[in-house]
């Protein structure tokens, strides 16, 4: 938390975050963990200092497990997600559960 109370500071103009990604991280474990970087994350919002909460990451499956948390805002996917019925229909389908 303190790193991100550093990177803010210099920026004057603000003193939040609009979005804070946890970025490709090689294994949801330690992102969904107790004390986790969504759980951190989730402190940080509710303390004012990070408005949205999300994940940007290639793995498709990560989505799934980001979104099942309940706790994350954004999702931002840098595979390439295409819009055909066989690429996202689990997105699809999660959205409208």
């Amino acid at each position: 938390m303190t790193f991100l109370t550093r990177s803010i500071c210099p920026l004057k103009s603000s003193d939040y975050l609009d979005v804070c990604l946890v970025h490709d991280p090689s294994s949801m474990d330690p992102v969904i963990a107790k004390d986790g970087a969504l759980e951190t994350l989730q402190r940080m919002q509710e303390e004012g200092l990070v408005k949205f909460i999300g994940l940007g990451v290639r793995e498709h499956e990560f989505h799934k497990i980001a979104i099942e948390t309940g706790i994350v805002d954004v999702i931002l996917d840098i595979s390439g997600l295409h819009t055909s019925e066989s690429n996202c229909r689990w997105l699809v389908t999660i959205i409208c559960e």
